[in-house]
């Protein structure tokens, strides 16, 4: 996430896979990453897709589209 940065000085949307819990190591999770996209400008618009457990229908992860 963090070595797109110089990117979104030139984006008015961005659509990035986000985790509601973690999966990989080292990743962002939802949370921290609407908080970094506020950080630059951008709000989170709406989810355009997502991933949840086949079990228990619990959304794990997002694709989230944020807009400035």
């Amino acid at each position: 996430m963090r070595g797109g940065l110089k990117t979104l000085q030139r984006v008015d949307y961005v659509i990035l896979e986000a985790s509601f819990k973690p999966m990989y190591e080292g990743e962002m999770l939802f949370m921290n990453i609407v908080r970094l996209m506020e950080e630059y400008g951008f709000h989170f618009l709406r989810p355009v897709g997502w991933l949840s457990h086949p079990k228990t229908g619990e959304i794990l992860q997002t694709d989230a589209l944020f807009t400035l």
